[in-house]
């Protein structure tokens, strides 16, 4: 089993990692009683993977709330580049597209139970 190490200011330095894209990931990591917290990192920013801040039951339940978390923050720079125009027409689609891959993510990690009639 893992040992995720924590610095003083209560942050994961070795989390397992869910890369998206580039720099874009999702971190998550095990503290204190089994519960399982969650960090970001989006080209703009994001929120570091620290102890006993929005803690879950399951490894799946962080790594799940990490990709909504980072879908709500690249929804807002997308409506943020469509409102500035044309200037960032590039960082946009790329948005976009980090964005898709994002949400595909959560999908492929989010189980539906299928109904038999």
């Amino acid at each position: 089993m893992k040992v995720y190490e924590f610095n003083k200011h209560g942050v994961c330095t070795n989390p397992d990692i869910i890369r998206i894209d580039g720099w874009v990931r999702v971190e998550v990591a095990q503290c204190g009683d089994g519960v399982w917290v969650y960090g970001f990192t989006a080209d703009n920013g994001g929120s570091p993977c620290m102890k006993d801040i929005r803690v879950y039951p399951t490894k799946d339940d962080a790594i799940r709330e990490g990709l909504k978390h980072l879908i709500r923050w690249l929804s807002k720079d997308a409506q943020w580049y469509e409102k500035a125009g044309r200037d960032y027409s590039a960082d946009l689609r790329r948005t976009r597209a980090v964005l898709k891959l994002a949400e595909e993510e959560l999908r492929n990690r989010t189980f539906v139970q299928q109904t038999l009639f």
